[in-house]
């Protein structure tokens, strides 16, 4: 009998390393079959008493390595880049011929002079380039307009809030990731794009991270979208996504991955410099 091939996807829910809350989750994939099983889910990775985070992450990494095909992971994947710029005299943003950062610039004066501007369009701020990239300037003007607004949310910056860290932390876990596709996804927005597409109940993805609600919020969730993408889950391991908002987003950070590589994400657009970063998300369906 021939063994159906099937590919790997690794999502990551990363966390502070001295926190030990980070999760990660593998889903296996059968393109034959068209088959989806979440194959394991770990949390709290460094609870165990002889690893710190890093090293027990590290050393899940290494045992899936050869299996994997892609990694999604909930952080930012590259700095601004005045953080690296080699110039020791800086012309200020609004000279810069760095391409992010022009194009940064170029997009903020747009939508400054622009008339028409959605209903649901935030509010247009100024761009720093030391704390921004080019994608969170995307998501915030030209992604959420177009999502519903119960379902919008406002999104760190870079080096902003708590994303420092998971910046500095994702940076260093990519050299251990070697030669793996990684691609740089945001749990929620997934969760936001796939609620409105398939007209999930919306209740539920206001809840979703409650402290209180978020449990039942998320076991709601999961039976709507299981049921939808025929995605095979041990009972067990939907009592842990339920539980745990951590395992939760970083079973949506692989599926997420997943998609990127059916090509039913957004790729970017034919002028956007990609050295500004990007974050995987579905298509959203008119």
């Amino acid at each position: 009998m021939t063994r159906l091939r099937s590919q790997r996807y690794l999502g990551i829910d990363l966390s502070g390393a001295k926190n030990n809350k980070t999760s990660v989750a593998v889903i296996e994939f059968f393109p034959e079959a068209k088959k989806i099983f979440l194959l394991d889910i770990q949390d709290r990775m460094g609870q165990k008493k002889s690893d710190d985070s890093d090293i027990e992450l590290i050393n899940f990494i290494k045992e899936e390595k050869n299996k994997l095909k892609k990694v999604g992971i909930n952080a930012p994947l590259q700095y601004p880049l005045c953080v690296h710029c080699p110039r020791k005299k800086c012309p200020l943003p609004k000279k810069c011929t760095v391409p992010p950062v022009k194009w940064g610039i170029q997009k903020m004066n747009a939508l400054s002079k622009k008339k028409n501007i959605h209903e649901d369009t935030p509010k247009i701020k100024s761009f720093t380039p030391y704390t921004q990239r080019a994608v969170e300037i995307w998501l915030r003007y030209e992604v959420f307009p177009k999502i519903n607004k119960n379902f919008q949310f406002e999104i760190d910056e870079t080096l902003g809030g708590n994303k420092g860290p998971l910046t500095a932390r994702a940076h260093f876990l990519q050299k251990h990731l070697g030669s793996i596709e990684t691609v740089e996804v945001l749990p929620k927005l997934t969760l936001a794009i796939l609620v409105q597409n398939l007209s999930l109940n919306q209740r539920y993805f206001k809840r979703y991270r409650d402290l209180e609600e978020g449990t039942l919020a998320r076991r709601k969730l999961l039976d709507e979208l299981l049921e939808w993408s025929e995605i095979f889950v041990y009972e067990k391991d939907i009592k842990k996504l339920c539980e745990q908002l951590s395992s939760f987003d970083a079973f949506l950070a692989a599926y997420t991955a997943l998609l990127s590589d059916l090509n039913e994400t957004v790729t970017h657009p034919k002028n956007y410099p990609l050295d500004g970063g990007w974050i995987e998300y579905p298509k959203i369906i008119k």
